[in-house]
């Protein structure tokens, strides 16, 4: 016995990651500036689920479920939705949200874990030099 098998399959949603540039909550469409800098446009499917994950965060279980009207314009988001052959546009029936303030927090505290302490103090011996008898004046009055 031989399967048919569909012609017409459905193509797997693709996910595209960036930062959420314009809302427009009653047209249910958002654009993304794509990490490759690209921008893209995002239809909402009236179903979309919307979910705020904290920043880092893998387990998408961890996410809660939220609202559009609890997404910002600067929160990095991941849409996931039937792309457009021309890769511009998108269809999305979720959107993933890491909220601006937690990103910018988790990349000070990952700036401050890399370079602790002020720029001048990471390359800048500033620390008093002692004393050794190497810095005795000379005769002639100089150090050497």
């Amino acid at each position: 016995m031989v399967l048919g098998v569909s012609l017409f399959a459905q193509a797997p949603a693709t996910p595209k990651y960036g930062s959420l540039t314009k809302i427009d909550a009653a047209g249910l469409t958002l654009e993304v500036k794509t990490d490759a800098g690209d921008p893209l446009a995002v239809t909402l499917d009236p179903k979309a689920s919307f979910r705020r994950i904290p920043f880092g965060e893998t387990d998408l279980r961890k996410a809660e479920t939220i609202a559009l009207t609890d997404v910002a314009v600067g929160d990095r988001v991941m849409v996931r939705g039937k792309i457009s052959d021309d890769q511009k546009s998108m269809a999305a029936t979720l959107v993933l949200v890491m909220a601006k303030a937690e990103v910018a927090k988790k990349q000070a505290a990952d700036q401050a874990d890399e370079f602790p302490g002020s720029e001048a103090e990471q390359h800048c011996d500033c620390s008093p030099k002692s004393k050794t008898s190497d810095d005795k004046p000379s005769r002639d009055g100089n150090a050497d």
